[in-house]
């Protein structure tokens, strides 16, 4: 599938003025009616007891009665790059494509998206906003026997309408093994389209404030937004005006020679760090093992596999069982930003992760900190700055069909401008423009730094 942005004609005082939260409490009224603990109950339950799942008695995977959603399954990891250069780990291997999409209105000069208030087994409050149409392949082909997947339509034919973003992007490389979606956004006529119960337009800068709220905007949601072009003009803002000028002139930065050294930095990269990954029986995955309940790493540590039984009466399936990733600690994504050479640059990271053994552009920070026996590179410089350098800081969650109450903290730190800062090779400064550019023309960027750049574009 080619990777396709249109540039997005904004109204340029609608696309920066910020959010009030006025204009978010009747978005936030609307999810939270849809969170209500009757419309879910997820239940732990053993994973040899989830109905439809079954352990293969040859390979230990886990894996559905229909061979479809996916299977949990084992690798063998060698690497150099990073502070360990062997381990093993379960993956999710879930090689269909899905589709996250949001049909989107155009009113007075700004851009209005049909979202819904998704519930899902994973979320820690029930519903997320969450796009359009978020479904697996076998999902929207109604594997599982439920009913048909509202506004698909829009999606899998030529749409009646205008193509802003349609870009394949990858998932999670450290919990799924090459997983991809579809990320789309089509421009439509809102008034030729019904909203459904569950479903509900909601401004830019609604989305904006929701994106401030813990656990609002899930995580899919988040992927598609960071596909959002910028304006096609560039608004210029000066070293000392406001952060939220300086994000846009960032996004609307767009320059070829910093993407092409960008592409060169991987390139020179990939020449000095590998990673071979090889697919094992999951029974066979040292340091990690089953006690009956749930596949946990002998130290504590990583992730944990559990299952759940579940309840959800306003889903196309009402009931039923599946396996669960729940992280053992609080991640944190985060970027360290500051004003160089008259903009505001980014700083990314190369990221090399055992789904995804082929190097891409991260944040600056995505760890758990809990996982590591030494904090990773800029953490206490994210984590510890002070409140009047923070641009950015919220909680969100990974998305809830997959995760288990596995939640995010996010956050933008600026350095003050001309503050030295010692980079590591592994590291480089880019404008907001130039990795949404990357990320649309060569997919490299991994969802962790799509997730949190929706974020600042949003909000910024």
């Amino acid at each position: 599938m080619s990777s396709f942005t249109r540039p997005l004609p904004v109204d340029r005082a609608e696309y920066a003025r910020r959010p009030s939260a006025e204009e978010a409490a009747d978005a936030l009224h609307w999810l939270r009616a849809s969170q209500r603990a009757d419309l879910l109950h997820v239940r732990r339950v053993p994973l040899h007891q989830l109905a439809d799942w079954s352990f293969d008695p040859e390979t230990g995977n886990l894996g559905h009665r229909t061979g479809r959603f996916f299977s949990i399954h084992g690798v063998r990891v060698s690497t150099t790059f990073g502070a360990h250069d062997a381990w093993m780990q379960p993956l999710i291997a879930q090689p269909e494509v899905g589709i996250l999409g949001f049909l989107a209105a155009r009113r007075g000069g700004e851009l209005w998206f049909l979202a819904q208030a998704k519930i899902e087994p994973g979320n820690v409050n029930v519903a997320q906003v969450s796009p359009t149409v978020q479904a697996t392949r076998s999902n929207y082909t109604r594997v599982h026997g439920g009913a048909s997947q509202p506004y698909l339509e829009y999606f899998l034919g030529p749409p009646p309408g205008d193509v802003l973003v349609d870009q394949l992007q990858q998932e999670q490389g450290s919990r799924f093994r090459a997983k991809r979606n579809r990320n789309t956004i089509i421009e439509v006529d809102p008034r030729h389209i019904p909203v459904l119960p569950g479903y509900r337009w909601v401004s830019s800068r609604e989305l904006a404030a929701l994106a401030e709220i813990p656990n609002a905007l899930n995580l899919d949601a988040r992927s598609v937004l960071s596909c959002l072009p910028a304006p096609a003009d560039r608004m210029p803002a000066s070293d000392d005006a406001p952060f939220t000028a300086r994000v846009r002139t960032s996004l609307s930065a767009r320059d070829e020679r910093s993407r092409l050294d960008a592409r060169r930095w991987l390139a020179g990269l990939a020449r000095r760090f590998q990673m071979t990954t090889e697919e094992l029986p999951l029974r066979c995955v040292a340091g990690w093992s089953y006690d009956g309940g749930i596949i946990a790493h002998e130290r504590g540590r990583y992730f944990e596999i559990v299952g759940v039984s579940v309840d959800a009466p306003t889903r196309e399936v009402p009931h039923w069982d599946q396996p669960l990733v729940r992280s053992v600690g609080r991640g944190v994504v985060g970027m360290l930003c500051q004003q160089r050479g008259g903009l505001l640059r980014f700083l990314v990271r190369a990221a090399l992760e055992p789904g995804e053994p082929h190097l891409r552009i991260g944040p600056t920070v995505q760890c758990v900190p809990g996982d590591h026996d030494a904090a990773p590179p800029f953490l206490d410089a994210i984590v510890q700055a002070p409140g009047a350098r923070v641009r950015f800081a919220s909680i969100q969650s990974e998305e809830g069909g997959r995760f288990y109450h596995d939640e995010r903290v996010l956050r933008v730190v600026e350095a003050a401008a001309g503050e030295p800062i010692d980079v590591p090779p592994e590291y480089m400064w880019l404008t907001l423009g130039d990795i949404t550019s990357l990320a649309a023309a060569d997919a490299v960027v991994n969802i962790e730094a799509r997730s949190l750049i929706a974020c600042i574009s949003l909000t910024g």
